[in-house]
């Protein structure tokens, strides 16, 4: 792999990594309430920004209801 082909994998990652922390703040700042499984609000919007990429990768699986309706 050249060392141009390098840089343009890392850019995409870190790209990729932005959007997804991005992602995460926003969706765990402005989400109702009912919405979430565990915890508050306020609990997975200081996780994903203090922690960005595990944090908010652990919001996903542990902290977001993808019901339709809220529990």
């Amino acid at each position: 792999m050249s060392p141009q082909e390098k840089v343009i994998y890392s850019g995409i990652v870190a790209l990729t990594m932005i959007w997804f922390w991005l992602w995460s703040v926003v969706d765990s700042a402005l989400g109702d309430p009912k919405r979430f499984r565990t915890g508050s609000k306020s609990l997975w919007l200081t996780l994903c920004l203090l922690i960005p990429t595990v944090g908010g990768a652990v919001y996903m699986i542990i902290g977001r209801n993808y019901n339709k309706k809220p529990a």
